[in-house]
């Protein structure tokens, strides 16, 4: 029974911590941490977190000092970080290495955090003591975000959303009937909250997900588009609704941008198609849909109106988008023939 309640207790604890933490990023996620104001309002910390903090802080270090618990709340703080750079610039790429130092950062932070709740401290010294902390943190976040290989484009004044669409929205661009979608399916770029493939597994339609920022269900793959295998000739259906396509053109525009890498994975797709099966996105890609085999695919374009392409070039290099992608944009369905 003794132990029922200290499990009792550590989730408790575990509660607490993750609502801490879910109150820091809805509080913070707005902030420009490279501006004065944005700094300042990153390393205070409010008083209601500095008092369930203090008053429950031997629960917290119990949980804390659980490996099990430390790294999945390590893992959470990274991918909720990445998910936050992502909803400001969706171009930005973390690298494997930049995640591994991210982990790192956080690291830090939780071990720091066990120690501090460890001490018998008074509030105004454990307030004090919360704040260095917190500091230290923000200077290496800080720097973590000036060293990526992709921070300029987080000091670019342009916002570059990643969005997420409802699921009729992102059928009618493609013009897609869910009963008509050859299976199985796959999702280019879910988002976070996988409507589309949810919609379609509810419609009884084998279907999948992948994105930097997937769930954690079965069906769904949380990796980068760009190091996943997708087989060869086992897809039905490959939907990119304002995502793959979307990086394509902003890597066919950005100086030294990995467009031939982006290339070689466009025609990595249509061979992980089933023959007859189709790979549908929008916005379109004339400029290397043109070089595509008749022999081999069929292409078939479809006017959208409303859609808006998001590329952006590197500050100071002036591009003319329409010049890459044409004046009218659209969706494109590659049929596999052969």
């Amino acid at each position: 029974m003794l132990n029922v309640k200290k499990q009792d207790l550590l989730d408790h604890a575990i509660e607490n911590l993750v609502g801490l933490i879910d109150g820091r990023y809805a509080r913070n996620d707005d902030l420009d941490l490279f501006s004065d104001a944005g700094r300042e309002a990153f390393c205070t910390l409010g008083p209601d977190w500095l008092c369930t903090a203090y008053g429950q802080r031997y629960r917290l270090q119990a949980a804390l000092a659980d490996g099990k618990v430390f790294r999945a709340l390590t893992g959470y703080m990274v991918r909720r970080t990445c998910s936050s750079i992502f909803s400001k610039n969706q171009f930005v790429n973390i690298s494997n290495r930049e995640t591994q130092y991210l982990n790192d950062i956080y690291s830090e932070l939780l071990r720091a955090t066990c120690d501090l709740m460890g001490n018998r401290s008074i509030p105004e010294d454990f307030e004090l003591s919360a704040n260095g902390i917190i500091r230290r943190h923000h200077s290496l976040l800080a720097l973590f975000l000036t060293t990526i290989s992709d921070a300029s484009l987080l000091r670019t004044s342009s916002w570059i959303p990643n969005m997420e669409y409802s699921p009729h929205r992102q059928l009618s661009v493609l013009g897609l009937e869910p009963d008509e979608l050859a299976e199985p399916v796959l999702d280019l770029g879910c988002g976070m909250h996988e409507h589309l493939v949810r919609h379609l597994r509810n419609k009884g339609i084998e279907a999948y997900g992948i994105d930097r920022t997937a769930g954690r269900a079965p069906y769904l793959l949380e990796a980068d588009w760009m190091d996943v295998s997708l087989g060869d000739g086992g897809w039905g259906t490959i939907i990119a609704h304002m995502s793959f396509s979307n990086h394509f053109i902003h890597q066919h525009l950005r100086r030294e941008g990995s467009y031939i890498d982006y290339a070689r994975k466009y025609m990595e797709i249509l061979g992980a198609l089933r023959v007859g099966g189709t790979f549908v996105y929008a916005p379109g890609l004339p400029f290397i849909e043109r070089h595509l085999f008749d022999a081999a695919y069929v292409c078939e374009r479809r006017p959208v109106e409303g859609l808006h392409a998001l590329p952006e070039s590197e500050p100071g290099v002036p591009v003319e988008i329409m010049d890459i992608i044409g004046p009218n944009l659209y969706s494109s369905r590659i049929t596999r023939k052969a």
